[in-house]
């Protein structure tokens, strides 16, 4: 990220943003109740048949196609450590009636 709070533009990687939907529910498949939960999720690619091509510096974006293939897969990968809060139905419910605060 650049100074200005944005992202190079010319970058050969640029951020990308993934949503998924996942059921909340524990390993055994019981719904979770309200609360916060830890979660891990890791995210990965692996890019075959790459070739190598030309940059101005080692790891810039890429100029020209070499035709070259590469030795490996060319793997990304990164993961993601957080919280996610749940609210149930029963929750909310309470909420409404001024029993429980949400």
């Amino acid at each position: 990220m650049n100074r200005s709070g944005l992202y190079d533009p010319t970058a050969n990687l640029k951020p990308a943003i993934i949503r998924t939907l996942v059921d909340a529910k524990t390993a055994d498949g019981k719904p979770l109740g309200t609360g916060s939960y830890p979660f891990n999720v890791e995210l990965g690619a692996a890019y075959t048949n790459v070739n190598y091509a030309t940059a101005q510096y080692f790891g810039g974006p890429a100029i020209a196609d070499t035709g070259i293939p590469t030795r490996e897969a060319a793997v990304l990968k990164d993961s993601l450590d957080d919280r996610v809060v749940i609210q149930t139905k029963d929750s909310l419910h309470l909420a409404q009636a001024g029993r429980y605060r949400v």
